[in-house]
């Protein structure tokens, strides 16, 4: 499938990308980056990158150890896992994570934009490809 011609996504590097990062997320150094802070990152980073990107939030009904985010973008999905860098999966998440891969799905556990990067922008020979490389 190709990429639509009428895209309006602007596009940015990642160094455009980390030199708009919010405070509190790391850039400065300061302050203690939380596994919020990181999961908004990723999410900003993917959306402008062409991703539809919904938060996952654990509550009554669903399932436990469902991943925080899941990305769609040219037909494939993305689940990802947002952990702080000392963040460890429970037993839950590693089910979850199993039973996914199981099933054909595609999954990262993420600590950081850099996680993510190769997640980034189309390329023009990929023709909407996997958005794998």
């Amino acid at each position: 499938m190709a990429q639509k011609t009428n895209d309006k996504t602007q596009y940015i590097t990642v160094d455009e990308f980390k030199a708009m990062q919010r405070p509190g997320t790391g850039a400065q150094g300061k302050s203690k980056v939380t596994e919020n802070d990181i999961l908004r990152s990723i999410r900003d980073y993917l959306r402008l990158h062409g991703w539809k990107v919904v938060r996952n939030h654990q509550s009554l009904g669903s399932e436990k150890g469902i991943p925080d985010l899941t990305a769609i973008r040219g037909g494939q999905t993305v689940w990802i896992e947002v952990k702080t860098p000392k963040g460890r999966l429970s037993k839950y998440q590693e089910a979850w994570l199993q039973d996914l891969e199981d099933h054909g799905g595609w999954w990262i556990v993420a600590r950081s934009v850099e996680d993510v990067e190769h997640l980034g922008p189309w390329q023009s020979d990929n023709h909407g490809g996997d958005g794998r490389g």
